[in-house]
């Protein structure tokens, strides 16, 4: 009776090692894949946080915050709404703002921007009174970024006047 218990204990312990390196190598798989947010996930949470505030601009994912891992590509969402009275045109600019000490000693600004690959900026958007739009920034991280944080800052200018700032932060972690 020893015996046939001794075995189905190590088949059980067998099973559970195989379902556990199953576990962790999905869990691996899927933390390496690109960072991507699906267009109406934006549409959809931008006017959610429009609805809620009186903003001009709205970054998306709310926490301004995301990590990319070098070697994938990330994206950030923006709105921007015309809280004026009459339609009007606008342009936007993303730019480095800050960065870490870690990355200033390896990398410069100018590097860095060339990091984004799409909605860097726009010109003559066309929003109309109390209506927005949402743009999305798509990050292409180098496979030998340097691991640290960047800060970004979205200027929104409304005919050569700067209508509406806002920052948000990428952390490249290791691949």
């Amino acid at each position: 009776m020893k015996k046939g218990y001794s075995i189905m204990i190590i088949v059980f312990l067998m099973i559970l090692i195989i379902i556990l390196i199953f576990f962790i190598n999905a869990a691996r798989f899927h933390g390496l894949r690109t960072f991507k947010i699906p267009e109406e996930e934006i549409r959809k949470e931008i006017n959610k946080l429009f609805s809620s505030e009186e903003k001009s601009i709205i970054i998306y994912p709310r926490t301004k915050f995301s990590i990319i891992k070098q070697g994938d590509t990330g994206e950030f969402g923006i709105g921007i709404r015309n809280l004026d009275n009459s339609d009007r045109y606008f342009s936007y600019h993303v730019s480095v703002y800050d960065m870490s000490l870690e990355c200033e000693g390896v990398t410069k600004k100018e590097i860095v921007e060339r990091w984004i690959k799409n909605g860097k900026s726009e010109n003559d958007i066309l929003i109309a009174s109390r209506n927005s739009i949402h743009e999305k920034i798509l990050f292409k991280i180098p496979g030998d970024a340097p691991l640290c944080i960047i800060k970004f800052k979205v200027e929104v200018m409304n005919e050569k006047e700067t209508y509406a700032t806002e920052s948000f932060s990428v952390k490249i972690e290791e691949r």
